[in-house]
């Protein structure tokens, strides 16, 4: 999964050929004050699409609509879309129909505290103390507002068997060129609301050490051209060009050290 991004607002930082194609921006990237945007599921996100020869980047909401035949959405996610399940009929209406890539400088996930000690990155004083910090702001707001302050459960649960989040970026700093697939609906004004999941894939070593079994799916420059000109064609020649995959190390670190 990708539980949260971080995106690239820094047009000047995508490759010279992509950078070129940029026609225009529908997404008002004054409008977040933050030199680098983080999306959860729900926030509106910039996406690449195509528009002729060009690129248009556009407004989407993170997290795709799910299908019509889907009677409770709610117990879906549809944030992200494995690489090798996009033929299922839960992606029929994106999946070679609404094409795009996002431009990520890395991304979060949850993962097992006795995962990412084995990995050796961080040590338990270090987890200790984020879990500490956690605490203290959650008291403070509680308090703040006049009210009792208690542990939850969690907070008292030993620091080794808990979850925790961090963060993963390229070894390089380079930037992650991530395949989406979007769909719409019409919204009751007439409108139509445009909606995002990120493509994963099997994680490298070092991700999957620290604990998680998913990776955003990277292409090159010139894959993801080709990305965005595939659509309405056959699914085997698109999922080829997303088998050519570009394989990044990564790095990762404590949320609040990112």
């Amino acid at each position: 999964m990708c539980y949260s991004a971080l995106i690239e607002r820094d047009l000047s930082r995508l490759p010279g050929s992509l950078r070129v194609k940029v026609r225009e921006q529908i997404y008002d990237y004054q409008a977040f004050p933050d030199q680098v945007l983080r999306i959860f599921p729900g926030s509106a996100a910039p996406v690449f699409c195509r528009a002729g020869d060009d690129f248009i980047i556009e407004p989407m909401r993170y997290g795709a609509h799910a299908p019509a035949y889907v009677s409770n959405p709610n117990i879906y996610t549809t944030f992200n879309a494995r690489r090798d399940n996009l033929d299922s009929n839960f992606w029929e209406d994106a999946f070679l129909v609404g094409h795009g890539f996002v431009a990520l400088r890395g991304f979060f996930e949850w993962v097992q505290v006795r995962d990412l000690l084995a990995a050796g990155v961080v040590n338990i004083e270090q987890v200790t103390e984020e879990f500490q910090r956690q605490s203290a702001e959650r008291r403070k707001k509680i308090e703040d507002e006049g009210k009792k302050y208690k542990p939850t459960k969690t907070e008292l649960t030993d620091p080794r068997f808990r979850k925790i989040v961090i963060c993963f970026k390229p070894q390089d700093e380079e930037d992650l060129l991530v395949p989406v697939i979007f769909n719409h609906r019409k919204n009751a004004d007439g409108t139509l609301s445009k909606a995002f999941a990120i493509i994963t894939d099997d994680p490298p070593p070092e991700i999957q050490a620290a604990g998680h079994d998913r990776c955003p799916l990277t292409l090159t420059e010139h894959s993801i051209t080709a990305w965005l000109a595939y659509k309405g064609k056959d699914s085997t020649a698109a999922k080829e060009i997303l088998s050519q995959g570009k394989r990044l190390s990564f790095t990762h670190s404590l949320d609040r050290a990112a």
